[in-house]
Formats: structure tokens, sequence, C-alpha cells
């Protein structure tokens, strides 16, 4: 731990960081620890690394002593206790409960280990690994720091990261071993007997049930729901599909099990293409063309170019085709198309 220390000695020197005192001696030429205060007060441990001092945790209210071996340095704690720690057993979580308590449920078989509010799950089969006789049961400490001389099985929860550790001396397996998972189980509670919910009816409410696909085709059900899809094939079982007649068949007037559009029934007439008539108006009517002697398009008047073809005039003998000029009074004479 490297220290600042300030250039006039004739006052002492409190480092900030580990509130330890020191005062400068003049026959040896160099800065010597106070020890004053005998005891350093702190939330966290000191930066001191001195074997022998001693710190009062402010917060656990525990004493601890700066140890030094042959292979660590650590803090210490130097009366460790365990007396606010209890153990129960049962199939549900004890109703308090304090840092450090251990509870075995009896239905998982499984140990827990309460921290802040929460149960933590101590994994039963990694301490049943470590079982030792009855005569031999091993020692739980509730501290910061771990404590000497740990022996196979013994337990020690940290109380700087909330985590229980069990002690192993085994090849390949030495050292303290964190036991607990970091999510706390659920308080258990028992579930109230579910109530029977009746059937619905028309009036009362309850449970139903999907109606099959022939209940649905045959409609008489009045306790059953539908689904879409059985709703979709019963529909289509009930529409009929009705097939649209030709205009030949129109025309033909045969065919007893097909339907007629307006526009098929318009096109189709009792009357032949090409006939003839007399009528009063001196221009076109419905379906019919003034003989006027006219040309006219092969496209648009097809079935009549089939019947007349050019016998009244070839046209242009490519789009057009000549109708019939017929002068007669008073009436006028008029072509089917």
């Amino acid at each position: 731990m490297a220290l600042n220390f300030p250039s006039d000695t004739s006052q002492p020197y409190v480092d900030p960081s580990s509130g330890l005192k020191y005062l400068y001696n003049g026959e040896v030429g160099g800065w010597e620890t106070a020890i004053q205060p005998p005891v350093i007060v702190s939330a966290s441990p000191p930066l001191v690394d001195i074997p022998g001092f001693l710190w009062w945790d402010s917060v656990g209210g525990s004493m601890y002593v700066y140890y030094k071996d042959e292979n660590s340095t650590q803090w210490v704690e130097t009366s460790p206790s365990a007396t606010a720690v209890s153990t129960s057993s049962g199939p549900f979580t004890p109703n308090t409960a304090n840092d450090g308590d251990f509870w075995y449920n009896t239905t998982s078989k499984r140990l827990h280990i309460y921290s802040e509010g929460g149960w933590y799950d101590l994994i039963q089969d990694i301490l049943d690994f470590y079982k030792v006789t009855e005569k031999d049961k091993r020692g739980v400490t509730f501290s910061h720091y771990p404590q000497r001389n740990p022996q196979r099985g013994d337990i020690w929860y940290d109380r700087n990261s909330n985590k229980a550790h069990i002690y192993s001396d085994i090849e390949g397996f030495v050292g303290w071993k964190p036991l607990q998972r970091d999510t706390p189980i659920v308080q258990q509670v028992v579930a109230p007997e579910a109530e029977e919910v009746p059937s619905a009816t028309n009036t009362t409410e309850g449970t139903v049930r999907f109606a099959t696909q022939s209940e649905v085709n045959s409609g008489t059900g009045t306790k059953t729901v539908i689904s879409p899809g059985s709703l979709k094939a019963a529909i289509q079982n009930y529409v009929t599909t009705l097939e649209v007649a030709t205009a030949d068949e129109v025309a033909a007037g045969t065919v007893t099990n097909k339907a007629v559009t307006p526009a098929t029934l318009s096109g189709v007439s009792a009357v032949p293409v090409g006939t003839l008539i007399q009528h009063v108006a001196g221009d076109d009517i419905a379906g019919y063309l003034l003989c006027d002697g006219r040309t006219v398009s092969r496209i648009t008047y097809a079935s009549l170019f089939a019947v007349t073809g050019s016998n009244f005039g070839s046209g242009d003998k490519v789009n057009t085709f000549s109708i019939p000029e017929i002068n007669s009074t008073p009436y006028f004479t008029f072509i089917k198309y």
C-alpha cells in the first residue's frame, strides 16, 4: 500500500484511505504507525495489510483481525456466532425468517437458506455428496470471510455476496464451492379446490363444447358452439351452385337445370338473323338495321354477314359488307342482325 507522506514532519499524518495515523520518528528518519485508534471502524474492510490490526464492521456488527499465514492473508472474524441462525423443516416456508436461517423442504427434499427477503436453494444433491457421519457434523459460519481451518462439509455463508459455499478437500475439487442458485423460490401457497362449472344453457352461463361437423350440417343443436372451419363447410353444403346456360342452349329451349342471364336472353331471339320486317320507324331499331344499302362492319354484325355474305355488296372486301337497299312506303324495311 503506497502512501504519500507530507513534507511537514512536525504533525501526525492520517491516511485518508485506511484511517491509520502515522508519527514521524526522527531517530530512525521515517514515519511509523501510531495505532490510533486501536480499532478501525468502517462499513467495509479497510485497506490495511498489517497482521494484528482490528476492524469493527459497523454494518454487520462483528470484530475482525487481520491474519497472515504461510499461504494467505485475510480478515478473520474474531468471534463468529451463529446464534441468530435457526433451522426448520416442513412442506412450506416458515412465516418469519432472518438472514442465514435454514429451511429443509420435506416435499422437494431440498435445503434452503434465507437472505434479503427470499429463500435460496442450496442444491441438496451437492450436500449429499459431502455428507459426513452423525458424530462428525460440520459447522455453519455466517460472516464476511470464511473461517480458518475448514473441514470437508463445512458451510460458509458469505455476507458480502449473499451466497452460500461448502468446503471440499477432495483432489480436483478443493476449496469453497458455491451452492445456491441466483433466483429465490416463490412462497408456496395451497390453491383452493376448484369448483365444478355447470354446462351452459340458453339462459345459464357455463361451459360449452364445439359441435361436430355433422351437428353443424344438421342445424338442430342449441347447446354447442361452431368453429369457423365447421361453419364454412356447412355453408358449402347448404348452397347449391347453378350453372349458366349458353346462348345455343337458351335458343334450343330444352335444358331444364341451368340458369339464364339477362344478357344471354337478350341475345337470343325466335326471329332468325336476316329476317326482313316492316316498321313505321325511319331509323335503326333494337336488333334490326334499316335496309338503306349502307356498308357495315363484318365484325360487329358477324351473325348477319354469315347469312348474307356479300350478296348485297362486298364493301371494302376486308372489314365491311353491304346490307340490302329496299325502298318502300309508307313503311320502312329492316333486317334482323
